[in-house]
């Protein structure tokens, strides 16, 4: 009888439980369905080889040029965050060591909270400086005039055709620091333009693009200073290199407005530099970032912004397929991208920006979308914090700026899902584990997958502190996130995670909702663009038929002008009727919303005639494969099979060689190196196959049993590399995408290999 008793009290008790959860969880079932995405414009189907003409549900008659209350240029934008925010911080970087020396930068910097202050020194989490609007144009202003008052430091230009009327360009290669954003603030209060540049160019790209726009004037952090040295001999252009303190301080003892040069060495930030390898230019001169404010300070300017319709920025294209391309951009370009944001998915409930908002910025500023989400948050009257410089540290950065927007690529939400969330459930019991599994299972399937009142009081509250612990939403971009991570990176996170689209020519032009619960795709239209599809009857998409597949095309106030001195690739690029090409295939689901499904570029086709979309199944091997950190997908066009080249995860590694009895060595790293090596060697000389490899085999076949994948795009054979893909070495681009035809390079005789091996077998598979 008490048995009894006791589960009807357990049964009535677990009714409850899931009324007042239902209660709980309505006002999120009511925000978190899916959304329609776009819509036809009538009278636009007419064309035989594309589809009709989509925009944004909301603005079918007009595509968006500003905002309602119009501004010209960046300086607008930032003047109306002042106000909207009461000129609140504006930038925040970690604290920089005071200089015994007059700081003209952090003279106006305010300091952590006493309170905060003590909270993080006792937690161990870095300190925070920080900047008000007013102080970051004065010190903008301060920037501009010193550049102005340097003899032929920005000189004016003329590229006509492309560019209407001559103008002044300033190059920055730098990571993202407030001195970069300076310098962008500096070129728009006087009407200059502003050429980013990364690393991942290369001495080359780099050469081209400084050579390209004209640019005298080059500022570069002390970290990328040999890349610009590298060069100069072929930059006969440049009269001054600004330098930027390293991300360390640099000496505090050493003027910071001091530069010593000799045959030999520079000596700046008390940083030495041996210039023995290098040939310096007699014309070359090297000035400090804070000796060139210090001259502004005193010989201060009046601003002289440029237009809507001004040249604001030329941005250079990855080079994923050859020679970067400088894309030309007008102030009225970057307006009309954040204001059609702010207007659609980021006006939205709990959406929406304000003063109290904050970011940290990581992925680069030389690429436009981190440019762009900057920009819609200093309209918005937010904060952009910067992080420290690297990027394994992100972690202490996130505790010290706590963030409210979290903006990444897919690398790195599969890093944080497989290399910190996952790797920290392993290492509990099974049962534990299991139920972990069970319960996130539960909830990505559940009606409120985001916020689930029982299941995250279980086991996601403490995982969402991951990123701050105040993250109200999260995008990914420059490359296709995986449905699954999608999924649960948003049960575990307990936040919107969406995926949007853009490209340098475009910039940001697609995103969800950010309460819509579809996955695999990036939403619908911003409403300052418009898309439809062009059909490739070669490859079997067609624009006429259901589903919509084709190559997408973009149009409308955000495009840019052109590529600089390239007419051809622009002529390629956009067509007389104003699209511009993507060389994205897309497909329309029935929302309205765009899937992107290959890269036109990156397609090969096998010897039997099967197209294969590389960077689709890399997606898919890394997402669902533990061992896999990274992966380059290639063949040979006379071979009918494909190999890969797999950069095995090194934790995991680390964790099996655990199990398997390897004692494994302080130095991890060489150790990790020396695994793959041998299971390399011994592969290609002996065609045996180690323990490891072994593994990574028995992964690759369950993933591919698991996702279907056809035997043709089955992986046959690979190679394993031990030192990764990274951007210092150039075969990935500053957002992570695969540099295709380096990588192709870099292991031609590997792949080579394989297939001597693949034929000698007669096509065995591994």
């Amino acid at each position: 009888m008490k048995i009894l008793r006791l589960a009807l009290l357990v049964f009535a008790f677990m009714i409850s439980i899931n009324l007042i959860g239902s209660m709980k969880s309505k006002y999120y079932l009511g925000r978190w369905k899916n959304a329609i995405h776009s819509v036809a414009v009538e009278g636009t189907d007419d064309n035989p080889l594309m589809s009709a003409i989509y925009r944004h549900r909301e603005y079918k008659a007009e595509l968006i040029a500003n905002f309602e209350e119009p501004v010209s240029n960046l300086i607008d934008m930032i003047k109306r965050g002042m106000v909207t925010s009461m000129d609140g911080y504006m930038y925040g970087r970690r604290q920089v060591k005071k200089s015994l020396d007059y700081d003209p930068i952090s003279r106006l910097a305010e300091s952590d909270d006493t309170k905060i202050a003590k909270k993080k020194k006792k937690k161990g989490i870095p300190l925070m400086e920080w900047f008000r609007y007013s102080s970051v144009l004065k010190l903008a202003a301060e920037f501009g005039s010193g550049l102005l008052s340097l003899k032929d430091s920005v000189p004016f230009v003329d590229h006509s055709p492309d560019i209407k009327k001559p103008v002044r360009t300033v190059s920055i290669l730098s990571k993202n620091r407030l001195e970069w954003s300076l310098s962008e603030i500096a070129c728009s209060t006087y009407g200059m333009v502003l050429s980013p540049m990364y690393d991942a160019l290369g001495p080359d790209g780099v050469a081209h693009s400084i050579n390209l726009v004209g640019s005298s004037t080059v500022v570069v952090s002390m970290e990328a200073l040999s890349t610009i040295l590298d060069v100069l001999p072929r930059l006969p252009g440049i009269r001054y290199i600004v330098l930027l303190r390293p991300d360390d301080g640099g000496d505090v003892n050493y003027p910071l407005d001091k530069v010593e040069l000799t045959k030999d060495t520079l000596k700046a930030y008390g940083v030495q530099v041996s210039l023995s390898k290098y040939e310096i230019p007699s014309h070359v001169n090297f000035v400090t970032f804070e000796a060139v404010m210090r001259l502004g300070e005193l010989n201060l300017k009046e601003p002289t912004p440029s237009g809507y319709d001004d040249v604001n920025s030329i941005y250079f294209t990855s080079g994923t397929t050859g020679v970067p391309k400088g894309a030309i951009h007008t102030n009225g370009n970057w307006i009309a991208g954040a204001s059609a944001s702010l207007r659609s998915f980021l006006n939205r409930s709990d959406c929406t920006l304000g003063p109290k908002d904050r970011y940290l910025s990581f992925l680069p500023l030389a690429h436009i979308f981190e440019r762009e989400v900057n920009h819609i948050l200093i309209y918005s009257g937010g904060t952009i914090c910067f992080y420290g410089g690297d990027i394994l540290k992100i972690g202490e950065d996130m505790k010290a700026a706590r963030p409210t927007v979290f903006i990444a690529v897919p690398r790195l939400f599969t890093r944080i899902y497989k290399g910190k969330i996952l790797q920290e459930v392993r290492k509990k019991s099974d049962g534990v584990q299991k139920f972990f599994f069970r319960i996130l299972k539960r909830k990505v399937n559940s009606k409120h997958p985001v916020r689930h009142w029982l299941y995250d009081s279980l086991s996601f509250k403490k995982i969402s502190n991951v990123l701050g612990g105040k993250i109200k939403f999260t995008l990914s971009g420059a490359a296709p996130l995986d449905e699954h991570t999608q999924r649960d990176m948003r049960a575990l996170l307990r936040t919107h995670v969406v995926q949007g689209y853009g490209t340098t020519e475009a910039l940001a032009a697609f995103c969800p909702e950010f309460t819509d619960l579809s996955v695999n795709n990036v939403g619908g239209p911003i409403p300052c663009v418009e898309f439809r599809f062009l059909s490739i009857p070669e490859m079997e998409y067609d624009a006429k038929s259901y589903p919509i597949r084709g190559e997408l095309l973009i149009r409308g106030t955000t495009v840019f002008k052109g590529y600089l001195k390239q007419p051809k690739e622009t002529a390629e690029a956009i067509d007389e009727d104003g699209w511009l090409h993507t060389g994205d295939i897309a497909e329309l689901t029935d929302s309205g919303a765009i899937r992107i499904i290959d890269r036109r570029k990156h397609l090969f086709k096998l010897s039997q005639g099967e197209y294969i979309s590389p960077e689709t199944l890399e997606n898919i091997y890394i997402a669902h494969s533990q061992v896999v950190g990274q992966m380059f997908i290639t063949a040979k066009t006379t071979e009918s099979v494909i190999v890969a080249v797999i950069v095995p995860d090194s934790e995991f590694v680390k964790d099996w060689s655990k199990k398997n009895g390897v004692a494994i060595s302080s130095d991890w790293q060489t150790q990790f190196k020396q695994i793959c090596t041998e299971a390399n060697t011994k592969y290609f000389e002996e065609n045996v196959n180690t323990p490891l490899r072994n593994e990574i085999i028995a992964s690759l076949k369950h993933v591919e049993d698991q996702q279907g994948i056809k035997g043709f795009k089955k992986v046959n054979d690979l190679y394993l590399e031990c030192d990764g893909f990274t951007i210092e070495n150039g075969l990935l681009t500053p957002t992570n995408k695969l540099m295709r035809h380096k990588a192709n390079k870099v292991y031609l005789e590997q792949v080579e290999k394989l297939y001597e091996i693949i034929n000698k077998k007669s096509g065995n598979r591994l």
